[in-house]
């Protein structure tokens, strides 16, 4: 199958799809570590919480802070600036497809400060961005897609995500063409297509935003 791009819009999932969720993890923890490693005194090693799933959990439990306080510290992650970016050829991609498309825009969950906080980082503030909170409508619900839809005109609606349980249902169910991006070891949601009817699963699968380039004519 070949696509043309003048006559495609692309919409993309963020998370794991534009760059490695992993790394906005990181970065919130070493961030909490270094401001609570000022604050109380002590001396806490970041990378011992990166594999932990509820990582603040697991300090108010080793320092023994209240709910009150773990709360703040939970807020203060979220309204980090993420040091995150994405690789070279993902960054090319998204600024071709950008140029010689009939339009591009990203579809993510999540908190609208925390999602912003991302896009700024990652240098993407001019792609039209829709997120859940903002417009009261989670994955796989299909709010956000009529929306694009009946906002961009286009033959083609493709969609680029990573997440099996939500992201191409509601793609695949209104006739676009999906598009999966390999788990490359680090995803925070994995792959487990066994779980999924194939409606769940994406039209094609590719390692990276980079692949794409093999299906434009």
């Amino acid at each position: 199958m070949k696509i043309k791009l003048s006559d495609s819009y692309f919409v993309f999932d963020l998370d794991d799809t534009i760059y490695n969720e992993i790394d906005y993890k990181i970065s919130g923890i070493n961030y909490l570590v270094q401001q609570i490693s000022q604050i109380y005194g002590c001396s806490l090693e970041s990378s011992s919480f990166y594999n932990v799933d509820n990582f603040i959990q697991e300090i108010q439990a080793q320092l023994d802070l209240p709910e009150e306080v773990a709360q703040s510290y939970l807020w203060k992650y979220r309204l980090h600036i993420p040091k995150i970016s994405m690789n070279k050829d993902n960054e090319d991609m998204l600024s071709y497809i950008n140029k010689n498309s009939s339009g591009i825009a990203i579809l993510t969950d999540g908190r609208s400060i925390t999602q912003r906080q991302k896009i700024k980082a990652l240098g993407l503030e001019d792609i039209p961005l829709y997120i859940s909170e903002e417009y009261g409508s989670e994955k796989p619900d299909a709010k956000r897609f009529k929306i694009i839809e009946s906002t961009n005109q286009s033959l083609n609606y493709i969609y680029v995500g990573d997440n099996i349980s939500k992201d191409f249902i509601t793609p695949n169910n209104m006739g676009w063409i999906t598009f999966g991006i390999k788990d490359n070891g680090l995803n925070i949601h994995k792959q487990n297509m066994s779980d999924f009817s194939k409606d769940y699963l994406p039209n094609f699968w590719i390692d990276t935003i980079a692949d794409l380039k093999q299906y434009f004519h």
